[in-house]
């Protein structure tokens, strides 16, 4: 392999790793958080909630998974091999929810939209189908987000150290 090949290779296994990270770990980095906090507060407090305590990971738009995408990508980006392609991880996502809402249909024309099954329908098979499509496409949005924001810090840094030089 010459020196270009080997660069595209490394820069695809790079790109592989964020993907991993912003559509595996991130979601499961959240799950264990949010349960050992909430398993925590159950000490101190009626043990009723914790039924219910999955909700708060499925909310519409997975709002902590989102916040947590961002702080990985903040946190971990920078440190790992090919930082400049985390920026692009949301792109294969964005292709796989996109398509699965194309071939979507309702079995019933008084069901809900594609739109409203794939962001907002609180039903158990539309919550399934966000969790594989949906959650994946927003955390690596947040993700890349995180990596394009700890560029932005970087590159502040490094301004601000160089003005302190002079």
């Amino acid at each position: 392999m010459n020196t270009g090949q080997t660069t595209g290779f490394r820069l695809a296994l790079g790109y592989l790793g964020h993907l991993l990270i912003a559509v595996v770990v991130v979601p499961a980095i959240t799950a264990a958080c949010f349960l050992s906090f909430a398993s925590l507060v159950s000490q101190f407090s009626s043990g009723t909630w914790l039924i219910y305590t999955h909700a708060a990971l499925t909310i519409p738009l997975f709002p902590l998974q989102a916040v947590s995408g961002i702080a990985v990508g903040v946190l971990l980006a920078p440190r790992s091999y090919g930082f400049r392609v985390a920026r692009w991880v949301w792109i294969l996502p964005a292709i796989w929810w996109t398509l699965l809402i194309v071939s979507w249909s309702s079995s019933s024309v008084l069901a809900e939209s594609r739109f409203e099954h794939y962001l907002w329908s609180g039903s158990a098979e539309a919550k399934r189908a966000q969790i594989f499509s949906t959650l994946p496409f927003v955390t690596s949005i947040a993700y890349s987000c995180g990596s394009i924001l700890a560029a932005a810090f970087r590159k502040e840094a490094s301004t601000n150290q160089t003005s302190n030089l002079a």
